[in-house]
């Protein structure tokens, strides 16, 4: 029987996966069962469908319910009596191979309208696989245009989230197009368009994918970004480019100093998002030099729950526990209270002063020596160089 209705089985496969598939998003059906009755009457519609009647109908009907039931095809019978997938990527690969069951257009907007569910990822990628294990030319070139046509959709949410390219990168990962150079070079420039979202996940991923006879295809959409001056595009692109200078790319390193931003808020900005995912030497400098013209505010809120291995700014980081002290002005009938922090003479030696330029530091080294030894003359030292910091005194 199976050998004579082989077909006939993999489509009755194929709808009752869809079906389960489809039905699965409803949380109330989530389990992704049917019942002895309703799996009747599906085999029985689809043989009428294909024109059997009369006592070959009914036996026919009988014959794969019986096949069914004694488990000689991919379907099972839990203990309640209802059917359901021995296994869940085997319902949606039968989903998959249902969905691409239809004329070319209907097809088209099917894998259209799944794309952007995370629910139907596998789905869809099993859908795909398929016209591409078939070396189908006019659906790979449907799923490419598919893929272009998601990425400039009217829909603002589609096109911002560019789930286009997110097709393709799932693609690249999936091992999809891995034999198919052509459709590989296509899908590679679909994904690189990521490299426009700040996200940072999605950056580790594009490296993942990075290969040395595939450089300039990233050279080339890297530059494309940087040259758009739209910094908000660029987060995620920094941490492609030092993850692809710690490969011994130097060309992205070179990138990376070339287009480092001139503005400290946007350099503030990259480092609070990216550092939990990069840190190397060059980066260990931008850190230093950041710190030092951010003031100790900054380092303290994001140096703290960071591990930089930089011992001077996990040093600093603890600035803002603080405590205020009452300080008697030896010689001088003169006290008053000052907020402050004792840093060790030790620490601060191993501390980088030529890049402490925000005037918030100077509390923590010119007011050093006047903390410990409260003279008229450390004041006068002290208040002299606070003056030239400029606005940094303040007096009620």
């Amino acid at each position: 029987m199976l050998t004579d209705h082989r077909k006939t089985l993999e489509i009755l496969h194929d709808r009752i996966g869809l079906l389960l598939q489809v039905e699965g998003e409803s949380i109330d059906k989530m389990e992704g069962y049917i019942s002895p009755e309703r799996l009747r009457c599906l085999v029985y519609n689809y043989l009428v469908q294909e024109e059997y009647s009369g006592e070959e109908l009914d036996w026919l009907t009988d014959t794969i319910m019986h096949a069914a039931l004694d488990r000689l095809v991919f379907i099972i019978t839990p203990e309640d009596g209802r059917y359901s997938f021995e296994v869940r990527s085997l319902q949606e690969f039968s989903a998959a191979r249902a969905l691409m069951r239809e004329e070319y257009d209907v097809v088209k907007e099917r894998l259209r309208a799944i794309a952007p569910i995370p629910y139907w990822r596998n789905t869809l990628l099993f859908a795909i696989g398929q016209a591409f294990a078939q070396q189908n030319t006019r659906d790979r070139d449907m799923v490419m245009q598919l893929c272009r046509e998601l990425d400039e959709a009217d829909d603002i949410l589609l096109a911002r989230t560019r789930v286009g390219s997110r097709v393709a990168l799932d693609m690249l990962e999936e091992g999809i197009v891995a034999m198919q150079p052509k459709y590989r070079s296509l899908v590679l420039a679909s994904t690189l368009q990521l490299l426009r979202l700040s996200h940072l996940d999605t950056a580790e991923r594009l490296v993942g994918l990075y290969k040395v006879s595939e450089r300039e295809l990233y050279r080339k959409a890297i530059q494309a970004v940087l040259g758009s001056g739209d910094f908000d595009e660029q987060v995620g692109l920094f941490l492609v480019l030092a993850r692809l200078d710690e490969r011994k790319e130097e060309w992205a390193g070179a990138l990376q100093e070339q287009h480092w931003p001139e503005s400290l808020a946007q350099q503030q900005l990259l480092i609070e998002k990216t550092l939990n995912f990069w840190i190397n030497p060059w980066m260990h400098d931008m850190l230093g030099r950041v710190a030092g013209e951010s003031g100790p505010g900054w380092v303290a809120d994001n140096m703290r729950r960071m591990q930089t291995g930089i011992t001077w700014l996990e040093e600093a980081s603890r600035l803002r526990f603080v405590r205020e002290k009452r300080v008697n002005v030896k010689g001088l009938p003169l006290s008053f209270s000052t907020i402050w922090q004792w840093v060790s003479p030790k620490l601060l030696a191993s501390w980088p002063s030529q890049q402490l330029t925000h005037y918030a530091w100077l509390p923590f080294t010119i007011g050093q020596e006047f903390m410990q030894h409260p003279t008229p003359d450390t004041l006068a030292d002290t208040l002299e160089a606070l003056v030239q910091a400029g606005g940094y005194l303040s007096f009620k």
